[in-house]
């Protein structure tokens, strides 16, 4: 189960993937991402599991055969949303 909710809020990005926010009072927040790139260039879905403690970098997961792959979300203008797999 998500840690956040994502179904307060849905719209799709000019590549395609899907964005899901919890509406907090601070604002909304990002918190799925439907269709993210992995590494390999395969897509998954992204769940947050954490605050951010940089602004292009928020932490969470994606499912991988049958496991849970922690990691971070990485933002850079005008590219689609990409995952990036903690090493360790």
């Amino acid at each position: 189960m998500a840690k956040y909710r994502y179904t307060d809020r849905q719209e799709i990005n000019e590549h395609g993937q899907t964005l899901g926010f919890a509406l907090w009072m601070g604002g909304p927040s990002l918190t799925y991402v439907g269709n993210v790139v992995c590494e390999d260039g395969s897509t998954a879905n992204w769940f947050k599991s954490a605050e951010p403690s940089l602004h292009f970098a928020i932490p969470g997961y994606i499912h991988r055969k049958g496991r849970r792959v922690s990691g971070s979300l990485v933002a850079n203008s005008g590219e689609p949303f990409r995952f990036v797999a903690h090493r360790g």
